[in-house]
């Protein structure tokens, strides 16, 4: 299938989506969330694939925000459908049961920040930058952008970045918590390939499920998230790949997953 904003490549298990709008330092606009999501419906049903890694084509951003031209003379109602829409693709990456890994080099501001934000792993390059400056333009950070970045980050240091609409380095992103992994900007690409192997090697079956109890314990109130963990342990336990780990692990033998 072709895209207009995206490029998609799968090889070895691993898919890449490559947000493809170098001209505009990768803005986000209603054409991207379209094929995102389609690219995300399609990942669902291809199970051949274990991990997603998303990032930006060209050298200066993973992706600068939002498309604000799309915003002119933008009504209110037309601005919450657009912000659902952005909403709904962010809840299908966090829901997708493979992990999405980001490979952040340049700007990741705004919209760029969350599309980092809805993936599982992200790793950093030392010269990306990072925050949410839409305040500067009399906006704020909409499509859940402040709620999840309160809740990944803490109160404090949310409302920092938000209200000031200060840019800040990987290093104090990793700081934060915004960001899993600093590497230098040449060895980028490695490390994310690295990582994803990494991750592709694992039981689907687990990852799966370890990511469901990751969003119910973001989601829910403590107790009834530590009830969905134990029904999820208890299907992960009794799982074919539950089994074959820990057969693997007594007869001192790597493990085969398959994803059952």
């Amino acid at each position: 299938m072709n895209h207009e904003t995206l490029i998609i490549s799968i090889k070895k298990a691993i898919c890449t989506v490559t947000v493809n709008r170098p001209q505009s330092l990768n803005a986000i606009n209603t054409t991207l969330f379209r094929e995102l999501e389609e690219v995300l419906k399609a990942l669902d049903r291809d199970k051949a694939v274990r991990v997603v890694v998303i990032q930006g084509a060209g050298e200066r951003a993973f992706a600068a925000g939002a498309d604000v031209k799309e915003m002119l003379d933008m009504r209110g109602d037309e601005a919450e459908v657009r912000t659902w829409r952005g909403m709904g693709v962010y809840d299908r990456m966090r829901r997708l049961s493979r992990p999405i890994v980001a490979s952040i080099k340049g700007y990741a501001l705004g919209g760029g920040m969350l599309l980092a934000l809805a993936c599982d792993i992200r790793i950093a390059a030392e010269t990306a930058l990072f925050g949410y400056p839409e305040i500067k333009l009399g906006l704020f950070p909409g499509t859940g952008g402040t709620v999840l970045l309160d809740r990944l980050i803490g109160p404090a240091a949310a409302r920092g970045l938000c209200l000031t609409g200060e840019q800040i380095p990987a290093q104090r992103a990793y700081e934060l918590g915004i960001v899993n992994r600093v590497v230098p900007e040449a060895e980028l690409s490695r490390v994310t390939r690295e990582t994803a192997q990494t991750l592709a090697s694992y039981s689907p079956t687990a990852v799966a499920e370890l990511k469901h109890i990751l969003n119910t314990s973001l989601e829910r109130d403590f107790e009834s998230a530590r009830a969905e963990e134990v029904k999820a342990y208890g299907r992960c336990v009794a799982s074919e790949d539950g089994q074959e780990g820990i057969r693997a692990f007594i007869q001192k033998r790597p493990p085969r997953f398959r994803g059952r």
